[in-house]
Protein backbone atom coordinates (compact mmCIF):
# COMPACT_ATOMS: atom_id res chain seq x y z
CA UNK A 1 0.00 0.00 0.00
CA UNK A 2 3.04 2.22 0.79
CA UNK A 3 4.64 1.73 -2.27
CA UNK A 4 1.17 2.99 -3.97
CA UNK A 5 1.05 5.97 -2.44
CA UNK A 6 4.34 6.80 -2.74
CA UNK A 7 4.52 6.36 -7.09
CA UNK A 8 1.17 8.08 -7.02
CA UNK A 9 2.95 11.01 -4.96
CA UNK A 10 5.77 10.89 -7.50
CA UNK A 11 3.67 10.69 -10.73
CA UNK A 12 1.47 14.04 -9.30
CA UNK A 13 4.56 16.24 -8.60
CA UNK A 14 6.53 15.26 -12.14
CA UNK A 15 2.96 16.13 -13.96
CA UNK A 16 3.06 19.54 -12.00
CA UNK A 17 6.99 20.19 -12.78
CA UNK A 18 5.43 21.37 -16.13
CA UNK A 19 4.64 24.83 -14.79
CA UNK A 20 7.55 25.49 -13.07
CA UNK A 21 11.29 26.44 -13.87
CA UNK A 22 13.38 23.27 -13.86
CA UNK A 23 16.82 22.17 -14.37
CA UNK A 24 18.47 18.86 -14.98
CA UNK A 25 21.98 17.69 -13.69
CA UNK A 26 23.63 14.49 -13.93
CA UNK A 27 25.91 12.66 -10.40
CA UNK A 28 28.77 10.12 -10.11
CA UNK A 29 28.62 8.75 -6.77
CA UNK A 30 31.21 7.09 -4.57
CA UNK A 31 30.55 5.17 -1.07
CA UNK A 32 30.06 2.72 1.23
CA UNK A 33 27.28 0.56 2.70
CA UNK A 34 27.03 -2.49 5.00
CA UNK A 35 23.61 -4.18 6.22
CA UNK A 36 23.34 -3.87 10.33
CA UNK A 37 24.91 -2.56 13.51
CA UNK A 38 27.70 -4.92 14.83
CA UNK A 39 26.17 -6.97 17.50
CA UNK A 40 27.41 -8.97 20.30
CA UNK A 41 25.90 -11.10 22.92
CA UNK A 42 27.70 -13.04 25.41
CA UNK A 43 25.78 -15.88 28.15
CA UNK A 44 26.23 -18.64 30.13
CA UNK A 45 23.40 -22.13 29.97
CA UNK A 46 22.49 -23.82 32.43
CA UNK A 47 25.56 -26.07 32.64
CA UNK A 48 27.73 -23.12 32.93
CA UNK A 49 29.06 -23.52 28.94
CA UNK A 50 29.95 -19.54 28.20
CA UNK A 51 28.70 -18.29 24.82
CA UNK A 52 29.55 -16.05 22.59
CA UNK A 53 27.86 -14.56 19.43
CA UNK A 54 29.22 -11.84 16.89
CA UNK A 55 27.76 -10.30 14.08
CA UNK A 56 29.40 -7.48 12.08
CA UNK A 57 28.09 -6.41 8.54
CA UNK A 58 30.25 -6.70 5.42
CA UNK A 59 31.35 -3.11 3.91
CA UNK A 60 31.21 -2.94 0.68
CA UNK A 61 31.87 -0.17 -1.89
CA UNK A 62 28.56 1.91 -3.68
CA UNK A 63 29.00 3.30 -6.95
CA UNK A 64 26.27 4.88 -9.05
CA UNK A 65 25.00 7.59 -11.48
CA UNK A 66 22.18 9.51 -11.16
CA UNK A 67 19.98 12.25 -12.93
CA UNK A 68 18.57 14.59 -11.04
CA UNK A 69 15.26 16.98 -11.81
CA UNK A 70 15.00 20.69 -9.62
CA UNK A 71 11.46 22.02 -10.20
CA UNK A 72 10.60 25.76 -8.24
CA UNK A 73 14.03 25.42 -7.09
CA UNK A 74 13.48 23.15 -3.97
CA UNK A 75 11.40 19.89 -5.24
CA UNK A 76 14.16 17.47 -5.98
CA UNK A 77 13.15 14.37 -8.55
CA UNK A 78 15.80 11.50 -8.68
CA UNK A 79 16.60 8.32 -10.63
CA UNK A 80 19.71 6.40 -10.44
CA UNK A 81 21.64 3.36 -11.11
CA UNK A 82 23.54 1.79 -8.47
CA UNK A 83 26.22 -1.33 -7.83
CA UNK A 84 26.35 -2.05 -4.49
CA UNK A 85 27.94 -5.11 -2.38
CA UNK A 86 26.65 -5.97 0.87
CA UNK A 87 26.47 -8.97 3.68
CA UNK A 88 27.13 -10.14 7.06
CA UNK A 89 29.49 -12.54 9.00
CA UNK A 90 28.20 -13.86 11.89
CA UNK A 91 30.47 -16.13 14.40
CA UNK A 92 29.46 -18.58 17.57
CA UNK A 93 31.70 -19.68 19.89
CA UNK A 94 30.78 -21.85 22.95
CA UNK A 95 33.62 -22.69 25.88
CA UNK A 96 31.43 -26.18 27.19
CA UNK A 97 32.40 -28.86 29.35
CA UNK A 98 31.32 -32.60 28.52
CA UNK A 99 30.11 -34.08 32.22
CA UNK A 100 30.09 -37.66 30.53
CA UNK A 101 33.45 -37.41 30.11
CA UNK A 102 34.70 -35.03 32.47
CA UNK A 103 36.26 -32.94 29.80
CA UNK A 104 36.23 -29.71 28.09
CA UNK A 105 35.90 -28.55 25.07
CA UNK A 106 35.27 -25.34 22.42
CA UNK A 107 32.80 -25.42 19.48
CA UNK A 108 32.92 -22.36 16.98
CA UNK A 109 30.54 -21.71 14.03
CA UNK A 110 31.39 -19.52 11.30
CA UNK A 111 28.70 -17.98 8.72
CA UNK A 112 29.11 -15.55 5.66
CA UNK A 113 26.99 -13.67 3.47
CA UNK A 114 27.86 -11.77 0.34
CA UNK A 115 26.02 -10.82 -2.62
CA UNK A 116 26.73 -8.37 -5.67
CA UNK A 117 23.73 -6.27 -6.33
CA UNK A 118 22.16 -3.39 -9.06
CA UNK A 119 19.58 -0.68 -7.70
CA UNK A 120 17.78 1.98 -9.21
CA UNK A 121 16.47 4.19 -6.14
CA UNK A 122 13.50 6.77 -7.24
CA UNK A 123 13.54 9.48 -4.74
CA UNK A 124 11.37 12.44 -4.67
CA UNK A 125 13.51 14.87 -1.94
CA UNK A 126 12.85 18.67 -0.41
CA UNK A 127 15.52 21.20 -0.53
CA UNK A 128 15.91 24.22 2.25
CA UNK A 129 18.09 26.62 1.08
CA UNK A 130 20.75 28.31 2.98
CA UNK A 131 23.28 31.00 2.48
CA UNK A 132 26.31 28.53 3.32
CA UNK A 133 24.81 24.77 3.22
CA UNK A 134 22.20 23.22 1.22
CA UNK A 135 20.75 20.22 3.04
CA UNK A 136 17.52 18.11 1.78
CA UNK A 137 16.03 15.20 2.83
CA UNK A 138 13.99 12.49 0.71
CA UNK A 139 12.54 9.24 0.53
CA UNK A 140 12.04 6.71 -2.39
CA UNK A 141 11.96 3.19 -3.56
CA UNK A 142 14.67 1.31 -4.45
CA UNK A 143 14.70 -2.05 -6.54
CA UNK A 144 17.14 -4.40 -6.49
CA UNK A 145 18.49 -7.14 -8.87
CA UNK A 146 20.66 -9.47 -6.85
CA UNK A 147 23.30 -10.37 -9.33
CA UNK A 148 25.25 -12.84 -7.51
CA UNK A 149 25.23 -14.96 -3.79
CA UNK A 150 27.40 -16.58 -1.73
CA UNK A 151 27.36 -18.47 1.63
CA UNK A 152 30.10 -20.06 3.35
CA UNK A 153 29.61 -22.43 6.27
CA UNK A 154 32.25 -23.33 8.83
CA UNK A 155 32.08 -25.39 12.02
CA UNK A 156 34.94 -26.45 14.31
CA UNK A 157 34.46 -29.18 17.70
CA UNK A 158 37.91 -29.08 19.26
CA UNK A 159 37.44 -31.93 22.66
CA UNK A 160 40.24 -32.74 24.79
CA UNK A 161 39.86 -36.37 23.80
CA UNK A 162 41.25 -35.60 20.07
CA UNK A 163 39.42 -38.68 18.41
CA UNK A 164 36.13 -36.03 19.17
CA UNK A 165 37.68 -33.11 17.40
CA UNK A 166 35.57 -32.82 13.95
CA UNK A 167 35.28 -29.95 11.05
CA UNK A 168 33.22 -29.05 8.77
CA UNK A 169 32.83 -27.00 5.70
CA UNK A 170 31.16 -25.50 2.60
CA UNK A 171 30.91 -22.76 0.54
CA UNK A 172 28.19 -22.50 -2.44
CA UNK A 173 26.24 -20.41 -4.72
CA UNK A 174 22.74 -19.26 -3.20
CA UNK A 175 21.32 -18.57 -6.51
CA UNK A 176 22.18 -22.16 -7.89
CA UNK A 177 19.46 -24.38 -9.82
CA UNK A 178 18.63 -26.42 -6.14
CA UNK A 179 17.67 -22.70 -4.70
CA UNK A 180 13.91 -21.05 -5.07
CA UNK A 181 15.65 -17.50 -4.11
CA UNK A 182 13.90 -14.63 -6.05
CA UNK A 183 16.86 -12.03 -7.54
CA UNK A 184 14.09 -8.93 -7.14
CA UNK A 185 13.83 -7.16 -3.62
CA UNK A 186 12.26 -3.82 -2.86
CA UNK A 187 13.60 -1.39 -0.41
CA UNK A 188 11.90 1.90 1.28
CA UNK A 189 14.56 4.55 1.68
CA UNK A 190 14.96 7.73 3.99
CA UNK A 191 18.16 9.87 3.45
CA UNK A 192 19.63 12.85 3.90
CA UNK A 193 22.70 15.53 1.99
CA UNK A 194 24.23 18.23 2.06
CA UNK A 195 25.40 20.20 -0.38
CA UNK A 196 28.52 22.36 -0.26
CA UNK A 197 29.95 24.55 -3.78
CA UNK A 198 28.34 23.64 -6.55
CA UNK A 199 29.11 19.94 -7.26
CA UNK A 200 29.87 17.93 -3.87
CA UNK A 201 27.11 16.42 -2.03
CA UNK A 202 27.63 14.33 0.50
CA UNK A 203 24.22 11.66 1.49
CA UNK A 204 23.84 9.75 4.15
CA UNK A 205 20.77 7.11 3.81
CA UNK A 206 18.60 4.43 5.65
CA UNK A 207 16.96 1.82 3.62
CA UNK A 208 14.92 -1.14 4.57
CA UNK A 209 13.83 -3.95 2.99
CA UNK A 210 12.48 -7.48 3.15
CA UNK A 211 13.78 -10.21 4.61
CA UNK A 212 15.46 -13.13 1.86
CA UNK A 213 15.58 -16.73 2.32
CA UNK A 214 17.16 -19.22 1.40
CA UNK A 215 17.37 -23.49 1.94
CA UNK A 216 20.60 -24.38 3.54
CA UNK A 217 22.50 -27.88 2.80
CA UNK A 218 24.29 -27.44 6.28
CA UNK A 219 24.49 -26.22 9.50
CA UNK A 220 21.86 -26.41 12.39
CA UNK A 221 18.76 -24.28 11.21
CA UNK A 222 17.03 -25.40 7.66
CA UNK A 223 17.38 -21.65 6.08
CA UNK A 224 19.37 -18.24 5.91
CA UNK A 225 17.66 -15.73 6.37
CA UNK A 226 19.06 -12.08 5.36
CA UNK A 227 17.66 -8.80 6.16
CA UNK A 228 18.20 -6.65 3.11
CA UNK A 229 18.53 -3.95 5.29
CA UNK A 230 21.34 -1.24 4.11
CA UNK A 231 23.11 2.01 5.76
CA UNK A 232 25.35 4.21 3.38
CA UNK A 233 27.67 6.81 3.22
CA UNK A 234 28.59 8.72 -0.13
CA UNK A 235 29.60 11.39 -1.69
CA UNK A 236 28.14 12.91 -5.70
CA UNK A 237 29.60 14.78 -7.77
CA UNK A 238 28.01 16.92 -10.25
CA UNK A 239 29.24 16.98 -13.68
CA UNK A 240 29.25 20.18 -15.81
CA UNK A 241 26.71 23.15 -15.29
CA UNK A 242 23.01 22.14 -14.95
CA UNK A 243 20.59 22.09 -18.01
CA UNK A 244 18.01 24.99 -17.90
CA UNK A 245 14.49 24.08 -18.28
CA UNK A 246 11.81 25.73 -20.40
CA UNK A 247 10.72 29.42 -18.62
CA UNK A 248 7.43 29.28 -16.68
CA UNK A 249 4.45 30.35 -17.94
CA UNK A 250 4.26 33.40 -16.23
CA UNK A 251 6.90 34.24 -17.44
CA UNK A 252 6.33 33.79 -21.14
CA UNK A 253 3.00 36.01 -20.74
CA UNK A 254 5.18 38.63 -19.54
CA UNK A 255 7.60 38.30 -22.29
CA UNK A 256 4.72 38.47 -24.96
CA UNK A 257 3.36 41.73 -22.99
CA UNK A 258 6.80 43.34 -23.35
CA UNK A 259 6.55 42.65 -27.46
CA UNK A 260 2.66 43.58 -27.17
CA UNK A 261 3.75 46.88 -26.17
CA UNK A 262 5.82 47.74 -28.66
CA UNK A 263 4.04 47.12 -31.72
CA UNK A 264 3.16 50.19 -33.38
CA UNK A 265 -0.37 51.54 -32.37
Amino acid sequence: MLRHILILTIFLLVCNVGQSQIDINYKLEAGISFSQLPRSYLSTNSRNDKIKEITTPLPGPLLGFHGQLTARKCYQFTIGLQYQMTGKCYHYHRDGNDLLYSANYTSDTWENLSFHKLCIPLTIGYNFKTHKINPTIFIGLRPNFILTGRYYYKYKFDHDNNTKDLTREQNFDLFDPNQNAKHFNNQFLLGFSVSTGTHLEFVLNFILGQGISFEKYIGPSPFIIFLNNDFSISIKYKIGQPEKGVPTTGKKLAALNNVYKKLPR
